[in-house]
C-alpha cells in the first residue's frame, strides 16, 4: 500500500477519502494550517515553509491536491474571486515545485468540469477544449497549468470533478433543504445539465487512479448526467415531498448569489470516458435510486 499525502484532506471530499484510504491500509498524512494536531496523521504547513514541504513530500509516494476555496455558496466579489483563484494556483505551484525535487512521485491534482464552460447541447469528454469566456473555466485552466509544471521524473493525473452528491455536506445538503420545507423547485427552465457523481464513486475513482497510477485527464462524473428538473424531482421523491409547479426564476438566483448563480443556472453534459475505457466500475449510475438510498 502507498503512503499518501493529502492537501485539502479535512474538507467534504478529503475527510471521507482519508477514511477510505486508511481502511485499505494506505498510510495517510493530511496537510493542515491548524497547529496542535496529532503529528502522526497531520502535517502543519502555512503555505510558506518550502523546507518543511520538501521534507514531508520526500516521505510520501502519492500526493493528492484538493485545495481551494468553495466556488459555489458565496457571492463573487472581486476579492473573493481572487481568493478562489489564488487558493488553488499558489499552493499548487509550491507543491509541484517541491515534488520536482524528487523522482517517482505521483500527483493527483483536482480540477473541475467548469473547465469546459456551459452548454445545453454539447457533450464534453476529456479531450474537449476548455472554454475561455467565463470565470470558472479560467480558474480551472490556470489551476491545471500550475500542475502541468511537474517534471518528467514524476507522474500526474488531473481529475475534473463534477457535482458531488453525498449526505452530510456538499451540494446535496444545500439542494435538499428547500424540499424538506416543502418549497423545493427546479431552477430556471430546469433543462440545464447536471453532471453529478456520488461521493462513494468519486472516492472510488480517486483510489482507482492512485492504486493503478493512471496518468492523464479523467472526468470525475457519473456516466448518466441528468437535467436540473430530473435531479430536483429525484430529490423530491427521495424525501417524499412535492416539487413546486413553478420553477425558481433565474433573476431570483442572481439576486441571491450574484454572478456565481451561473454555476447552478447553467450546466454542462460531461461524460467520464477515460474511466469507462479503463474499466472503472461505477456503483451509482441512476440518480433516482442513489438519492432514494442516500436521503432515506
Amino acid at each position: 500500500m502507498k503512503s499518501v499525502l493529502i492537501f485539502g484532506g479535512t474538507g467534504f471530499i478529503g475527510s471521507v477519502l482519508t477514511k477510505a484510504l486508511q481502511s485499505t491500509n494506505h498510510k495517510v498524512t493530511i496537510v493542515t494550517r491548524k497547529k496542535g494536531l496529532d503529528e502522526n496523521d497531520y502535517f502543519y504547513w502555512d503555505f510558506k515553509d518550502k523546507v518543511r514541504l520538501n521534507d514531508v513530500i520526500s516521505k510520501h509516494e502519492a500526493i493528492i491536491n484538493l485545495v481551494g476555496s468553495p466556488i459555489v455558496g458565496k457571492r463573487w466579489s472581486n476579492e473573493y474571486k481572487r481568493d478562489i483563484l489564488e487558493s488553488r494556483t499558489k499552493p499548487t505551484k509550491l507543491i509541484v515545485d517541491a515534488i520536482n525535487n524528487f523522482q517517482g512521485k505521483y500527483l493527483l491534482n483536482a480540477s473541475a468540469i467548469g473547465y469546459y464552460g456551459y452548454s445545453t447541447d454539447k457533450t464534453f469528454t476529456e479531450t474537449s477544449e476548455p472554454a475561455t469566456e467565463d470565470f470558472v473555466s479560467e480558474v480551472c485552466i490556470d489551476w491545471e497549468k500550475a500542475a502541468n509544471h511537474l517534471n518528467e521524473f514524476n507522474s500526474k493525473t488531473t481529475l475534473r470533478i463534477g457535482i458531488v452528491l453525498g449526505k452530510n455536506g456538499g451540494a446535496l445538503a444545500k439542494m435538499a433543504t428547500p424540499f424538506k420545507f416543502f418549497v423545493g423547485a427546479a431552477l430556471g427552465d430546469g433543462k440545464q445539465w447536471v453532471s453529478w457523481i456520488s461521493l462513494y464513486d468519486l472516492i472510488s475513482q480517486i483510489m482507482f487512479l492512485i492504486d493503478n497510477e493512471l496518468t492523464g485527464v479523467f472526468n470525475g462524473t457519473s456516466p448518466n448526467p441528468v437535467t436540473n428538473m430530473q435531479l430536483s424531482q429525484a430529490i423530491a421523491n427521495a424525501l417524499s415531498r412535492p416539487i413546486l409547479p413553478l420553477n425558481v426564476p433565474s433573476f431570483i438566483m442572481e439576486l441571491m448569489l450574484g454572478e456565481s448563480a451561473c454555476v447552478v443556472m447553467q450546466g454542462q453534459k460531461v461524460l467520464p470516458v477515460a474511466f469507462m475505457e479503463h474499466g472503472f466500475n461505477f456503483r451509482d449510475t441512476d440518480v433516482q435510486d442513489y438519492l432514494a438510498k442516500e436521503l432515506k
